[in-house]
């Protein structure tokens, strides 16, 4: 909820009304408090997680890179290892 401030800015708030009897009497009770650092500091931590996903997504993102590049390597490694064979076969020839 938003309420006007003395120099016309808005702040945000939280509103609680309370009814009460005593004595046979109605009370109500209006609690307003300025939330305006909680919503800020909200904002603020929003802005971290969002940052915090993205560096997650990218250093993820290479980490299934490594390993794709790795599994490469071995199929290449093993690729080289055949043809060595298949050299010395035909230098025994």
């Amino acid at each position: 909820m938003y309420f006007p401030k003395y120099d016309k800015w808005f702040i945000s708030a939280a509103y609680l009304t309370n009814k009460l009897t005593k004595d046979g009497k109605q009370i109500v009770i209006h609690l307003i408090r300025d939330i305006n650092d909680r919503k800020q500091t909200e904002e603020k931590l929003e802005l971290k997680i969002t940052e915090l996903e993205k560096w997650q997504r990218l250093t993820t993102g290479r980490e299934v890179k490594m390993s794709e590049l790795k599994s490469k390597i071995k199929a290449l490694e093993q690729e080289i290892i055949e043809l060595k064979v298949r050299i010395k076969k035909y230098e025994l020839v």
